[in-house]
Parts: C-alpha cells; sequence; structure tokens
C-alpha cells in the first residue's frame, strides 16, 4: 500500500495502480489495432509471468483458488507489460 488516511468514518488505503482487468486489456488492444487478437509473443509473456507468479505463491505455501480473468490486472508501461494476480484471499 502506498499509504491510508480518514474521511469521517471511513478508512482508505491507497494501493498502488496494477491495472485493467485481462479481458478488458484484450478488448481495448484488439479495437486500437483492429485485429482479432493479442500476439503470440504478448500471450507468451502474459502466460510466463502468471506462471511465475502462481509458482512464487507456492513456494511460499499459497494457493489463489480463484485464477480467472477477472483476477488478473495487466499494465502497459511502454513498450513492457506487466500481469499482476489479485484476490489472493
Amino acid at each position: 500500500a502506498l499509504g491510508w488516511y480518514r474521511i469521517g468514518g471511513r478508512l482508505f488505503i491507497e494501493m498502488p495502480n496494477c491495472g485493467i482487468p485481462l479481458l478488458h486489456f484484450q478488448r481495448t488492444m484488439c479495437a486500437k489495432y483492429q485485429v482479432l487478437g493479442l500476439p503470440d509473443e504478448l500471450i507468451r509473456s502474459l502466460f510466463a509471468q502468471l506462471l511465475e507468479g502462481i509458482s512464487y505463491m507456492h513456494a511460499h505455501g499459497y494457493i489463489h483458488l480463484d485464477i480467472k480473468e477477472d483476477n488478473l490486472l495487466v499494465k502497459a508501461d511502454g513498450d513492457k507489460v506487466h500481469l499482476t494476480i489479485i484476490d489472493c484471499s
């Protein structure tokens, strides 16, 4: 978390922007470039990041139990794309 603050009786936690859901990212990219799917190289990169994240969780004794596209956020940073796994409750 980047920080926290209170307004009235509510607590707000400021989190970094981790991107948008995978399906929204896919639709946005396909519409922008007028293509039917994501490039193979990008899919390989996202899948490798997903496997690396799952492997990290398993190595530390955690299991996600709800891997789905809504729980995968994608953020483009120049020519790099970063995948974040969320909702690890």
